[in-house]
């Protein structure tokens, strides 16, 4: 009987040794997943950070685009305006070039007459 005590006590030990070392083990492993998490805890908000520096700095091209888009609308509008004032300008100095050459071939025509009057006038007195 006694004999059996003892095996079952030295069975006892060396089961609660094992216990000791499995839980050993198992609170190394612990620590060890613990730090992993809290690695990929870090790296995880590292990422997320960069992502939003990225959609952030993509919302600035964005609005910078679009920025410089209304700008070259604006700049083509004004263009268009001068180049449409511009043809009203020239439009209008042809119109007044036109009337001054008429206004100059009539003034010559009426030289012309006054000369060949003269002429005339000068043969008859003559």
């Amino acid at each position: 009987n006694v004999e059996e005590l003892a095996q079952k006590l030295g069975e006892l030990e060396q089961n609660w040794n094992k216990c000791r070392q499995d839980t050993s083990a198992l609170d190394a492993r612990y620590q060890e997943l613990e730090k992993k998490q809290q690695l990929l805890s870090q790296s995880l908000a590292q990422k997320e950070d960069v992502i939003h520096q990225v959609d952030e700095a993509k919302r600035e091209s964005e609005n910078n685009m679009q920025s410089q888009m209304e700008t070259r609308e604006q700049k083509i509008k004004e263009l268009e305006d001068a180049v449409a004032k511009l043809d009203e300008t020239r439009r209008m100095l042809e119109i007044n070039l036109l009337a001054q050459l008429e206004s100059r071939e009539k003034k010559i025509k009426m030289q012309e007459e006054t000369i060949s009057e003269l002429g005339n006038q000068k043969q008859y007195v003559g």
